[in-house]
């Protein structure tokens, strides 16, 4: 249990930071709704959606949440690190998440928990498609048919953190 909330919380982090570095702007106002809907306290449409069953994704998933959510549940994370120096975010560039979302049939990505030979974390991005299957590439080759690809090489955090990171 404590190792799927501190992976939910991980993939929350990263992706708030990867959305904050979307071009798109998100007006806020004081109601606390921005222009496709609500910004929520960490309860989302795409996970109770994903808990009936119905697994056919439109690029609508997911949602933004509030800066209290977010850094109370960056906290808990930090707290459940045994070194403090362990990984807790990953930076992933525009360029290779372009790539990602321009793969045919794309509308989405899928981020997968992973550890390297030498036993350091890492994250693994995929594209998806509205079956909610991953556009995997052709086994052994790492730009496959279609430009299917499967995204490592990000820079983590520590090391490459800002001084006001979560």
């Amino acid at each position: 249990m404590k190792s799927s909330l501190t992976n939910a919380a991980t993939f929350i982090i990263l992706f708030s930071l990867t959305l904050s570095c979307n071009e798109q702007e998100v007006t806020v106002n004081p109601n606390n709704t921005f222009s496709s809907g609500t910004i929520s306290d960490g309860q989302n449409k795409s996970s109770s959606r994903a808990r009936s069953g119905d697994l056919l994704f439109d690029g609508s998933e997911g949602d933004p949440i509030d800066i209290n959510t977010a850094t109370r549940w960056a906290a808990n994370y930090k707290a459940t690190l045994e070194n403090p120096n362990d990984i807790r975010a990953h930076f992933f560039g525009t360029e290779i998440l372009q790539l990602l979302l321009n793969e045919s049939g794309c509308v989405g990505i899928r981020m997968y928990y992973a550890l390297d030979d030498n036993g350091i974390k890492k994250l693994l991005l995929v594209g998806v498609d509205a079956s909610g299957e991953d556009l995997r590439p052709v086994e052994g080759v790492t730009l496959g048919v279609g430009g299917n690809i499967v995204a490592d090489f990000s820079f983590p955090c520590p090391d490459y953190c800002p001084p006001k990171s979560l």
